[in-house]
């Protein structure tokens, strides 16, 4: 996926990126992050993300912490 991204941006430089939207299960956050965190392991892209954490979830504050020990 990123190699397809990369090479659509024809001769823009792309400086960083940022992944906002990965269309995840929303009752397994952590498995998008983990996925995430792994493609940029991998492929040295996102450099960021934007984690989803819906704040009606009754394990939200679980939910950040184990979302926080992940580190970008």
């Amino acid at each position: 996926m990123p190699a397809n991204y990369l090479a659509q941006c024809g001769y823009h430089k792309i400086v960083k990126t940022v992944l906002i939207e990965g269309e995840w299960d929303p009752g397994d956050p952590m498995g998008e992050l983990r996925w995430v965190d792994d493609l940029a392991n991998r492929e040295g892209v996102p450099h960021a993300m934007s984690a989803q954490a819906w704040l009606d979830r009754e394990d939200l504050a679980t939910l950040c912490r184990l979302m926080a020990r992940i580190h970008w």
